[in-house]
């Protein structure tokens, strides 16, 4: 019976069988007991985000409808001011600088080097990103309880969401304010080193990579994760992402021409004009679901498939096409095995741009419509709305507090939502809610 869920989607796909009755089938065999062998669970969790010290400040903030938007830190604003004006030759008068408002962590420059057996030096010639990530990677590892030396030797993968950029690049401050120093940190500020520094210290054995795929990455390395477990390439697997503005300049030169006038993101409302920007560490252990069960590993959530794709030929480079959204949703529902009439809350992208929202919502309407005719059935909510949008770093953040959700049986609001865009029709929507405050 292993292979049931395999011939009834290939049946699907060639037309051989109506994808509404083998959503029929597909739910009567799960109403038998019938189950996928290949589920993955999530048995560690951590995060480092705004406002947060840990994921129970993280639920306190979400739920009640917080927004993490503010001036940048004083404290990092002093060290990238002495920064510009130094790298500028004088030629900036400090007061001069200004910064965009967004969802920041107040602290990037504490770092336990001596527990990760790192000289200072090092330490401080290394990426921020790879410190804060080494950080939420042990975090993770302790919250599934394989702290110490229990995965050393394992196969266990490592996967990070990250991208390097011309404007958030440390080695670019090293080179412009410690020339002496560059030859040092040349490794610290590769981001393939990133993950290979976790492999290192803790002894890991599986894969170790960087997933650079934008906005979607760490939900990208999430993907690559479960299959290279499901693949047998590792027995567990580390995923997550990060994304830290280091120059956050409020000036055209740095805009990417999405950003909201007001640095907040208005997800699906009718004033949306664009989205905020955050900070963020998001970082979760995987590992298949039957095994987790045999070792009594706290189990948080279970992902039972996923799927990935891309736009192809489109109206631009970065613009996305609601059929690519719809055939990516529809082969993650099938290779999950489940019925989306069931479903009953989704953690949207939700950036609040023009293009953007409407697109998303007509790909949801498109793959919900293969399966049923129902409306008004599926509440939606994004995150982004709290913390900004966190770029390579957004997708885990979704995930988690999607699984906070599960945890605490509430979908938490989506702040910033009032009038609903003009451009969707959601009383003909299969998305019945907009959780809002």
């Amino acid at each position: 019976m292993d292979n049931i869920y395999k011939l009834i989607f290939e049946a699907t796909a060639s037309g051989e069988i109506d994808k509404k009755i083998a959503v029929k089938i597909l739910k009567s065999l799960k109403n038998e007991g019938i189950k996928e062998t290949d589920d993955i669970a999530i048995i560690g969790m951590a995060a480092r985000l705004p406002m947060c010290e840990n994921l129970d400040d993280f639920w306190d903030i979400i739920s009640n409808g917080l927004d993490c938007i503010t001036p940048f830190p004083e404290n990092r604003k002093k060290d990238i001011d002495d920064y510009i004006y130094y790298s500028r030759k004088h030629q900036t008068d400090e007061d001069t600088v200004k910064y965009q408002e967004g969802a920041y962590l107040k602290e990037i420059d504490k770092f336990d080097h001596e527990f990760f057996n790192l000289s200072l030096k090092e330490a401080e010639l290394i990426d921020p990103c790879q410190r804060i990530f080494l950080e939420t990677v042990y975090h993770a590892i302790e919250d599934a309880g394989y702290a110490g030396k229990k995965l050393t030797g394992s196969k266990t993968g490592v996967y990070v969401g990250f991208a390097s950029n011309v404007k958030d690049n440390y080695g670019r401050i090293i080179i412009d304010t410690a020339p002496e120093s560059v030859q040092s940190s040349l490794v610290g500020n590769i981001s393939a080193v990133m993950p290979a520094r976790i492999s290192y210290l803790l002894d890991l054995k599986g894969p170790s990579m960087v997933i650079d795929t934008a906005c979607s990455s760490s939900l990208a390395a999430i993907h690559y994760a479960c299959q290279s477990i499901k693949n047998g390439d590792c027995d567990m697997a580390i995923a997550g992402g990060v994304k830290i503005h280091l120059l956050p300049l409020a000036t055209d030169n740095f805009s990417l021409g999405v950003e909201s006038s007001d640095y907040r993101t208005r997800a699906f409302d009718k004033l949306a004009d664009g989205t905020g920007i955050g900070d963020g560490v998001g970082v979760v252990l995987l590992k298949p679901l039957k095994k987790a069960i045999k070792d009594k590993d706290n189990i948080y959530a279970v992902i039972k498939g996923s799927a990935i794709n891309q736009d192809g030929k489109s109206i631009g480079i970065t613009a996305p096409t609601p059929s690519a959204q719809r055939d990516v949703l529809v082969k993650a529902w099938e290779n999950s095995g489940i019925n989306p009439e069931t479903l009953s809350y989704i953690e949207a992208h939700g950036t609040a741009t023009k293009l953007g929202d409407p697109i998303e919502i007509e790909g949801l309407e498109r793959a919900f419509r293969e399966y049923t005719d129902k409306k008004q059935f599926c509440a939606l909510s994004s995150v982004k709305t709290n913390i900004g949008h966190l770029y390579e770093c957004a997708g885990i953040i979704g995930l988690i507090k999607a699984v906070m959700a599960l945890k605490r049986k509430m979908i938490p609001r989506t702040i910033n939502f009032n009038i609903p865009n003009s451009k969707i029709d959601f009383a003909q929507s299969p998305i019945g809610t907009i959780t809002s405050s």
